[in-house]
């Protein structure tokens, strides 16, 4: 089965999920060439729409293409990329934590402003990314690593990101 990312509305021609993410990948990952953060970058693209697996998110997609009801936003398709990482590296090290809080960050924000961390007694992004119900997340997980990337690749993936946040963190501390 293909899953659908975006339609484009001049011919109708389908990027489907797997696609969109590859390509968003890559794309982020020569923008971040420039900042020696390419790896970091990368994560965030591969990750911001694993929610579009979801469901919910296919039967939205259809019904928006075919001229039936539906509204823009109704599926929230952001949250689980942001928690696939940031489950993946809670309880590690401190900076593997760091990482996931900055990307997972942007990973949720990508359709409006970043959240906040210290909002109150309760931290908003805390709040979304580990408590908010996601009812498909452990599919939009299951057919990530089944189309798009292993588990051991995104590991692997990661730890590249994580050692580079940590080289970009040295050099900027010397200047």
């Amino acid at each position: 089965m293909d899953y659908i990312a975006h339609v484009r509305s001049s011919d109708h021609a389908i990027q489907t999920v797997k696609e969109h993410l590859l390509d968003a990948q890559e794309l982020a990952e020569k923008w971040g060439i420039a900042l020696n953060i390419s790896k970091v970058c990368g994560l965030a693209a591969l990750l911001h729409d694993l929610g579009k697996y979801s469901d919910a998110f296919q039967d939205y997609i259809r019904r928006a293409t075919s001229g039936e009801k539906a509204t823009r936003g109704e599926v929230d398709h952001a949250t689980a990329g942001g928690r696939l990482l940031f489950d993946m590296l809670k309880g590690t090290s401190e900076t593997k934590q760091l990482l996931a809080e900055i990307v997972s960050n942007a990973i949720i924000s990508h359709h409006g402003n970043l959240h906040d961390y210290v909002s109150g007694e309760e931290s908003p992004f805390l709040k979304r990314v580990e408590m908010r119900a996601l009812e498909e997340y452990e599919l939009c997980k299951y057919r990530f690593f089944d189309e798009v990337m292993s588990e051991s690749d995104l590991n692997r993936y990661v730890e590249s990101a994580h050692l580079e946040m940590l080289e970009y963190f040295k050099k900027v501390g010397q200047t």
